[in-house]
């Protein structure tokens, strides 16, 4: 997983250059991972929470910083692209890795 404020080529999303970590979504609907900041690793964060997936929209809620995010979902390449539907969201590109 990657997030930016500003739509990156898929061909060009590289770790370094965004936030980074992962997600893993559970058949149960609950998740949990770590944000990862790589030239901030203070400020690394552990996540975990519930989401949701309806009508082509992402809904996270986030029991770490008790938020939640709704996105919508388009796919590109090996990619699954959330696009935030509040203006102060990130992008967030995610990658299945197993």
């Amino acid at each position: 997983m990657g997030m930016v404020k500003t739509p990156v080529e898929i061909e060009r999303v590289t770790e370094s250059d965004m936030m980074t970590g992962h997600l893993t979504f559970k058949p149960d609907k609950t998740f949990d991972g770590e944000i990862v900041y790589p030239k901030s690793p203070d400020r690394n964060t552990k996540v975990s929470g519930t989401y949701s997936v309806e009508n082509g929209v992402l809904t996270i809620t986030n029991r770490s910083n008790n938020s939640t995010t709704k996105s919508t979902l388009k796919f590109e390449k090996d990619f699954m692209i959330g696009v935030p539907l509040n203006p102060e969201g990130f992008i967030a590109y995610y990658k299945r890795i197993d």
